[in-house]
């Protein structure tokens, strides 16, 4: 399992060119293992996602390669550029396959991504 790089807080606010800014996201940082059109969401504890959110398998699609790791943020889209954190918990948390459509149709999930960690099997984290 790869370890996404995590932020650190600064002293006091600044502004520099020499660093890029991302708006904090109200959902649950995971890594994103796809492969052979095939998913997996990991969260940083080492939880399996993947059952919970079937709406975003198709990610996979987007992407112009076979292997790719990417770490990223799930979110639960509650409107007017927020996030409905309780609903991302939920479908966290559900296990049965009618529970999960349901969620999913009800509450649709997106993948905010960060990083791309890995293209077929090039390492890109100590790129710059």
């Amino acid at each position: 399992m790869i370890e996404p790089m995590l932020a650190d807080r600064a002293k006091e606010p600044f502004d520099s060119p020499e660093y890029w800014y991302e708006q904090k996201y109200d959902g649950a940082r995971c890594t994103a293992y796809v492969e052979n059109g095939q998913v997996m969401f990991r969260a940083r504890s080492g939880a399996d996602y993947t059952e919970a959110f079937p709406d975003l398998q198709g990610i996979h699609a987007q992407l112009n390669a076979s292997e790719v790791i990417l770490d990223g943020e799930l979110v639960v889209d509650a409107g007017g550029g927020q996030h409905n954190f309780r609903a991302l918990q939920s479908r966290i948390k559900r296990q049965k396959g009618l529970a999960i459509r349901v969620a999913a149709e009800s509450s649709p999930a997106t993948y905010m991504v960060f990083d791309v960690l890995r293209v077929n099997g090039v390492d890109l984290t100590a790129q710059g």
